[in-house]
């Protein structure tokens, strides 16, 4: 089984998530973790591999643009036509509020200064919801997924 947990940007809140279901941030220092706000690995479009959980499944962020849903249903109808089933992949979505304007801002070029407002706008905005993020990961059980 793999898990994916899914945000607007794959190197943002979605990495937070997916570090802090595996319990490796022990501390407040989200921004310290490998592939953090990373957007030259964002645009490829690629999940990002974090590490596997202690009962070996494979744990991925990916980031799915604004429509976090579409994103959301596109993975699973893909999953399931491909023969696999809901054993297989967890898709967990994780929002926060202004997860639209960090998938905005991925979006400017570096020329443009686009690297400096994504990491400005991501501290403002992560570092208030944290506290919201590791509660809602929080409330995801070993004994829900299969």
């Amino acid at each position: 089984m793999d898990i994916i947990f899914l945000g607007t940007t794959g190197v943002h809140h979605a990495l937070i998530a997916a570090n802090i279901y595996l319990e490796n941030l022990p501390d407040e220092k989200y921004y310290n973790l490998r592939d953090y706000a990373d957007l030259e690995l964002e645009s490829r479009g690629s999940p990002v591999y974090v590490g596997r959980d202690k009962q070996g499944r494979r744990v991925y962020s990916l980031g799915g643009g604004k429509d976090l849903g579409m994103a959301k249903k596109s993975i699973e109808d893909l999953t399931a036509l491909l023969g696999y089933s809901s054993h297989d992949l967890l898709v967990q979505t994780v929002t926060i509020r202004g997860d639209k304007l960090l998938a905005t801002l991925c979006g400017i070029p570096p020329v443009l200064g686009g690297r400096l407002w994504n990491c400005l706008a991501a501290a403002i905005l992560l570092k208030n919801q944290l506290p919201s993020i590791r509660e809602k990961i929080g409330h995801i059980s070993v004994e829900q997924i299969p």
